[in-house]
Formats: structure tokens, C-alpha cells, sequence
């Protein structure tokens, strides 16, 4: 049996079903502008792993402070490379050769500032008939202020110096011979040098012991010599000197 529906029904059906369509088309379209405009969330960053310090390292250690070598201070020298601190000298007065007077001293230091000097002289000349010779010698004591050979000083020397003196008058010749014995305090300096050589001065005035005599048996020769002896009595003064050039040793 065919079963007509009434054109009122059919008009409200499509106009149901076109409803019905609109509504899920509107939903369709509502949900696809929802996707569009949702923002998008943005990606996930990993997670970052902390960064850790590097590990403190210990600096190496620091090589030990040098500190320049230090300039070797000149050694001083001493007893053992330096002439100034031997004990031996010899000097001799160069200038006293020129007038045929030689003499030649010895000096020995002992306990650092004290010395003992022993001195040999020799005398010729020979000159307006008058020809003479003298010997004579020295035994003195030296005080060195310094401790060694290259010091100032000052001693006392003892003397002895015996000249004769031969001459011819009237054809009579006789000798005149005068010996004197001297006690000389005495101050001088004394330069001397590494190598050994030295130069020394000395000047002394002290007190003179003379005697004057002849061989001559004649009256007149005998009263001449007590004549100058009289006039060295007045001056009773002897004088002591020394330039002289030397080594120690």
C-alpha cells in the first residue's frame, strides 16, 4: 500500500532536514575558525642541563724565589798575599851613596804593631887633603800605630858611631878620630805597597856623647882637639835621619 504524505508534510520535512544541515554545517565551520585562531603553544624546550663551574684546579706551585747572586765583596787582604803584613824589611838610603855614605837597615816586626830595627853605616871621603872614614850602627825600637809595614811610628833609637880623619901639616901627618854614642827618639812613616816595596821616613833629635882625640903627640894638634871638644860639649845634640827605599818580605 502506497501511503501519500500530505505537501504540507513533505515542505516541513526539507525545511527540518535543511535546518538540521545548517546547524552542522555552522558547528563544522565554528569548530575550524577554533583551530585557526586557538594560538599555537610553543614547542617544549628540552631541558637544559645546568652548567657546572669547571672544577677549581690548584695554580702549580711557584718555583721558589731566587734572588740574584750578591756581588762577592772584595776580600781583604791579609797576612797571607799582602807584603804590608810581612814581618822582614830591608832598606838602603840611595841618596847617601851619591856622597859615599852607605847605609842599609834590617827591621822585624813582631806581635803586630812593635818592631826591632838594626841599621850598619859606612862612611869614606876624601877631599882637600883630608881623607876619612866612619862606621856606626844602631839598635831601635819602632812602635807601628797601624799593625802592619805601611804605618806611621815612633821609637827611640841607640846610636854608636866612631870616624877617623887623617890630614898631613907642616909635614907631620896625624889622625883625628871622633866617636859618639847617641840616644834618638825618633817619629817617621813608612809607605808600603802589596808588592813589597816600601819608603821610609824618619826624622829624630836627641842627646850626643862625644870624644875627640888624636894620635898626634904635638902640643899644638893636642890643644886644637880640645878646642872642638870643647865647643861639641855645648852642643851636646844629635840629629837622626832616614830617607830610604826598600822590600818587604
Amino acid at each position: 500500500m502506497v501511503v501519500q504524505l500530505h505537501p504540507g508534510v513533505i515542505r516541513a520535512r526539507h525545511r527540518a532536514l535543511a535546518l538540521f544541515a545548517g546547524f552542522v554545517v555552522a558547528a563544522a565551520s565554528g569548530a575550524a575558525m577554533a583551530q585557526e585562531t586557538e594560538p599555537e603553544a610553543p614547542p617544549a624546550k628540552a631541558a637544559e642541563t645546568p652548567e657546572v663551574a669547571p672544577a677549581a684546579t690548584t695554580p702549580p706551585a711557584a718555583a721558589p724565589a731566587t734572588s740574584p747572586p750578591a756581588a762577592e765583596a772584595p776580600v781583604a787582604k791579609g797576612p797571607s798575599d799582602s807584603a804590608r803584613f810581612k814581618v822582614h824589611s830591608v832598606n838602603l838610603n840611595p841618596i847617601g851613596v851619591l856622597f859615599g855614605s852607605y847605609s842599609v837597615n834590617y827591621q822585624h816586626l813582631f806581635a803586630t804593631q812593635h818592631a826591632l830595627l838594626v841599621e850598619g853605616r859606612f862612611g869614606y871621603s876624601n877631599a882637600d887633603d883630608v881623607e876619612a872614614t866612619s862606621v856606626g850602627g844602631t839598635l831601635g825600637y819602632r812602635w807601628m800605630w797601624s799593625g802592619e809595614q805601611d804605618s806611621g811610628f815612633v821609637g827611640v833609637n841607640f846610636a854608636y858611631d866612631n870616624g877617623t880623619a887623617g890630614t898631613t901639616v907642616d909635614g907631620t901627618s896625624y889622625d883625628v878620630t871622633l866617636s859618639q854614642l847617641s840616644i834618638l827618639p825618633n817619629i817617621g812613616r813608612r809607605w808600603a805597597w802589596d808588592g813589597g816595596f816600601n819608603i821610609t821616613l824618619r826624622f829624630g833629635v836627641g842627646r850626643a856623647f862625644r870624644t875627640l882625640s888624636t894620635n898626634s903627640d904635638s902640643a899644638e894638634a893636642k890643644e886644637a882637639v880640645q878646642d872642638v871638644q870643647d865647643f861639641l860639649d855645648k852642643i851636646p845634640v844629635a840629629l837622626d835621619t832616614e830617607l830610604s827605599v826598600g822590600w818587604v818580605f
